[in-house]
């Protein structure tokens, strides 16, 4: 489902196979004994690579069977609910666990995964969840909610079609090089995401498996995806050794694969954990210390999604110290909840869509201790009907919520973006700044642009993410010339000398700067604009939201302020305001008497074929010639939006 290219410039580094004895301690450095720093190789396929074996010991002494994702106490949990759900008529416990078994019975008849992509795979590996939930409801069948006129399908039909899944990519000659990317290093990604299904698959069914059943999936483990991915460790390659999402995605997988394999090879599963887990908390470590990500929140909620299933399989495994090897995303709630505004939506930057987030982290992290506002967003999601497997076992009863445990502006300096609300309720103004760099992987030329909801609707927004299908959309430059990713798609500030931000530009951000009820964020916009000095300021005042624009350039030049809508809007004669109307909902648009220009709206252009439709988005503008004040051209915009 990723198949992007490194970022641009990011060189593929030749580095030697064996991580030393101090990075392995480092990157294990908060691990509980056994875990230590001495050293031993193993050979996987032909392919030699370093293990420490403290972790070969916690695999020599871990339970036989392999576990992923979901323990014994989590199997228990899930034989509990079942016991005690109620009809479905009366019982919320019966309707959900009703719920997991009637979406299990529908991926019964659903296609096999044919080709190695990663989009297939995660589709099984949500499949298989469900699944073997389904398995264990399914077992005792005494449960009201599965009484008549309700159909049970029986346990083993279940285990069945998990079997199948697995049968059908250990089959495939190789889980990555037949996927046509750009590199076959570039396959490393669908090669872990796949692994990471067989496993789970191979956890969930081994006991109804045939020894040869469970022989040939070990194999196809080690064959298929160890080998290729130490390949990957031996020469470098940025897929194993990145520091964004690949880098956790194919370290999660990889050491999921490890712990199904240690069922045969030990010294090979310990050497393929040690190696992944390193890169993974490296990866963790380097761009997901804030809790998101620069590269959206879509990608931060798939290193989440991967960290949950990584953390939770070593503490399945390992007990309740397995945890500690990963060094997780303690701050996941508090940028889950930051980005998703009033309207439900996310703050979309970079190649990102405005879809809710699963917040399984949280709900992870919110068991194990630290996060208590997990427990809020899991009950918010469940009570939406979603059936995610993991919030139907994990989640209890909440104890805190944003309105009383979390601040209404917060600033992610990693990520790059700031949030602003004036209140936690659903009406309230919401407003998304993004900064940071345009280097970032899956950045576009957004620096500078906001988002705003009000009164429950995204009436300033960012159209997010193109179809990764497109010619070149991972092929700077081609990649900005389409409108989604440009500058011209976003909501920021541009000058009719470069409409088109500089691809390695960068924008610092303020913190949040308090005066009485205003509260403001200043982004430099210098280096995005390569005007003499540019700013951006963005103020939220009670309920309405002032963007301002400042700019002096080298010459006399046109400072264009741009905000993407889906909302119609009616400029009023002499365009000196504007009303934006969506779902019955009204904002005013004007420009204080200070403020030169006129407002303006526009369509968006056409999508490219194969694109993403841009029907629907129109882009209202105001432009300010500069005018000669103490020698410098200068220019100043301001725009206001006031809900009704």
């Amino acid at each position: 489902m990723d198949p992007a290219r490194a970022t641009p410039g990011l060189p593929h580094r030749l580095c030697s196979l064996l991580l030393s004895a101090a990075v392995v301690a480092a990157a294990l450095v908060a691990v509980p004994a056994p875990v230590h720093a001495a050293v031993a190789r193993a050979s996987i396929g032909g392919c030699s690579a370093e293990l420490d074996t403290g972790v070969r010991d916690r695999l020599l002494a871990r339970a036989p069977k392999p576990t992923v994702v979901l323990g014994a106490a989590d199997l228990r949990r899930a034989r509990e609910l079942e016991r005690t759900a109620g009809p479905t008529t009366t019982s919320t416990t019966g309707m959900q666990v009703r719920q997991q078994l009637r979406l299990s019975d529908g991926y019964l008849d659903d296609a096999l995964p044919a080709t190695p992509t990663s989009a297939q795979a995660r589709a099984s590996f949500d499949r298989i969840l469900r699944l073997q939930v389904a398995m264990v409801l399914a077992e005792d069948g005494t449960s009201p909610a599965l009484a008549p006129p309700s159909r049970t399908t029986p346990a083993s039909t279940y285990a069945k079609r998990i079997r199948a899944e697995v049968a059908a990519f250990v089959a495939m000659p190789d889980w990555g090089s037949t996927v046509p990317l750009v590199t076959r290093q570039d396959s490393l990604l669908n090669t872990a995401e796949v692994a990471a299904a067989v496993a789970l698959g191979y956890s969930a069914a081994a006991g109804t498996m045939t020894a040869a059943e469970r022989s040939r999936t070990r194999s196809a483990l080690v064959s298929k995806a160890l080998v290729p991915v130490c390949s990957g460790w031996a020469t470098g390659s940025w897929m194993t050794d990145s520091t964004h999402n690949w880098g956790v995605v194919v370290g999660a997988g990889t050491a999921m694969a490890a712990l199904v394999v240690a069922d045969s090879d030990v010294d090979v599963a310990a050497a393929a954990l040690t190696q992944s887990l390193a890169r993974t908390n490296r990866a963790l470590r380097a761009s997901n210390g804030d809790g998101g990500s620069a590269e959206g929140p879509s990608y931060a909620g798939l290193v989440q999604d991967y960290t949950t299933y990584l953390s939770a399989s070593l503490e399945a495994s390992f007990g309740a110290t397995g945890p500690s090897l990963v060094a997780g995303v303690p701050a996941a709630s508090r940028y889950l909840n930051a980005v998703t505004g009033p309207s439900g939506q996310l703050f979309s930057y970079a190649d990102s869509n405005t879809g809710r987030l699963v917040p399984v982290l949280p709900l992870w992290n919110a068991r194990h201790g630290g996060d208590p506002l997990g427990d809020w967003l899991a009950q918010r999601v469940l009570a939406e009907s979603h059936p995610d497997p993991l919030l139907f076992l994990w989640s209890r009863p909440p104890t805190t919520s944003p309105d009383t445990s979390s601040p209404t502006g917060t600033t992610f300096p990693t990520s790059g973006i700031t949030t602003l609300r004036s209140s936690w309720r659903q009406d309230a103004t919401f407003i998304g700044v993004k900064a940071g760099s345009n280097t970032a992987n899956h950045s576009h030329l957004d620096l500078g642009s906001v988002v705003v909801d009000m009164a429950g609707q995204r009436f300033v927004g960012d159209p997010g993410q193109d179809c990764y299908c497109l010619p070149g959309y991972f092929d700077p430059p081609a990649r900005y010339d389409y409108w989604r990713v440009s500058t011209a798609g976003h909501s920021t500030v541009s000058s009719d000398g470069l409409r088109q931000q500089p691809q390695t530009a960068s924008a610092p951000m303020s913190g949040i700067s308090v005066s009485g009820s205003r509260r403001t964020v200043a982004v430099n916009m210098t280096a995005a604009s390569r005007l003499r000095w540019a700013q951006r300021r963005v103020t939220l005042a009670g309920e309405d939201v002032v963007v301002n624009d400042s700019a002096r350039a080298w010459r006399a030049t046109t400072v264009r302020a741009a905000f993407q809508t889906q909302s119609s809007v009616r400029v009023a004669p002499g365009g000196r305001s504007a009303t934006m109307t969506l779902a019955g909902k009204v904002v005013d648009v004007s420009l204080p008497s200070s403020s030169p220009g006129v407002i303006r709206v526009s369509a968006a252009p056409a999508a490219p074929a194969r694109g993403i439709s841009t029907a629907g988005w129109r882009v209202l503008y105001v432009d300010a010639p500069t005018r000669v004040v103490d020698g410098q051209h200068a220019a100043t915009v301001t725009v206001v939006l006031s809900p009704r």
